[in-house]
């Protein structure tokens, strides 16, 4: 039986599966479902530990959610499907393209990347978790929200606080683990016949824009597009920006930041 997942549901057309980022939820994508929706039937499960799905603690790694992901899409849906994933999101798509070829005929990569972490990136994750085990989850989350947004406006950091605080500590642990742990799936995907496609915020303080641009040049069938105003939350940043890009249309003019 296929895992079950609280997930959003809407339009028409080519079977899309969106996946939120770390500390996010399914509802931040509700928009760009709605704007969509006469291309893509899209579906936007809530992860684990997200929105309105409890945590599952025998969750050991994205590999194994990635794998559950890969069952319950199956389910509800026919032939191949295209995934877009946000941050965290595009870490377990791409490991859901890696481990099921054929699945996925185009991959969308949101603020995201198949690397896997740098050195330097397990130890901040490492110092992230010394720190919650000290002070607990709230002023680590606060302190995250401070990293997404390159000119954050009131309305979108108070809507993603509100996503990232219904993250229980297990949750918040448990992923910052898998996601320092978490394989790199750049060889593997390059093995496969799909476009992968990269939005780039110039100005990300999670995911830097200079590893997205490496990181094209060493896959086969990647395409990258920047957005000179954005940091690491395009779905407020620049919606229309995002909506362009996935109806693969030139990006609406816009000054640079």
């Amino acid at each position: 039986m296929a895992p079950l997942f609280h997930a959003y549901e809407s339009g028409t057309g080519k079977s899309l599966l969106i996946l939120h980022g770390f500390l996010g939820g399914a509802r931040q994508f509700l928009p760009l479902a709605d704007a969509l929706g006469t291309q893509f039937h899209c579906l936007i499960p809530d992860l684990p530990g997200h929105g309105v799905r409890p945590w599952d603690p025998k969750l050991t790694s994205l590999a194994q959610l990635a794998d559950q992901l890969h069952a319950w899409v199956t389910s509800r849906t026919k032939g191949s499907i295209q995934v877009l994933g946000h941050s965290m999101g595009g870490y377990i798509a791409a490991a859901l393209v890696a481990r099921h070829p054929g699945a996925v005929s185009q991959l969308h990569l949101l603020h995201s990347t198949t690397f896997p972490d740098t050195p330097q990136r397990q130890q901040d994750r490492n110092r992230a978790l010394t720190f919650i085990a000290r002070h607990g989850t709230h002023p680590y989350v606060r302190a995250f929200m401070q990293k997404l947004f390159h000119a954050p406006e009131e309305a979108w950091t108070a809507d993603a606080l509100s996503h990232a605080e219904r993250v229980g500590e297990a949750a918040l642990t448990g992923y910052l683990a898998m996601m320092r742990d978490r394989s790199g799936y750049t060889e593997a995907l390059s093995a496969q016949s799909l476009e992968t496609r990269f939005l780039i915020g110039v100005h990300d303080g999670i995911v830097p824009p200079e590893r997205n641009r490496e990181e094209v040049t060493k896959m086969v069938g990647a395409t990258a597009v920047e957005l000179p105003a954005a940091g690491h939350m395009a779905m407020y940043e620049d919606f229309a920006g995002l909506v362009a890009w996935m109806e693969d249309r030139p990006l609406p003019d816009q000054p640079s930041s």
